[in-house]
């Protein structure tokens, strides 16, 4: 984890984000998300994802959304 991901007011916003702390829903399904976040800001940081390059992989899956039984088996 980067120093930016690892700082407390990064910290608290994925578990805000993520619903750590508020009553209700699946504990699971929230520590699921708030990792998620976490790996994906990780990544951003890591490789210097740019915001056209965020925003093209996100386009990628969008588009690939009726192939996911394809990709997810990749990952």
């Amino acid at each position: 984890m980067t120093n930016l991901v690892a700082s407390k007011e990064v910290q608290t916003l994925l578990d805000r984000a993520s619903g750590i702390g508020e009553a209700g829903g699946n504990a699971r399904l929230k520590a699921i998300m708030r990792a998620f976040l976490e790996s994906t800001m990780s990544l951003i940081e890591k490789h210097d994802i740019s915001e056209s390059e965020f925003w093209q992989a996100i386009n990628y899956l969008q588009n690939g959304a009726s192939e996911f039984g394809l990709i997810v088996p990749g990952v």
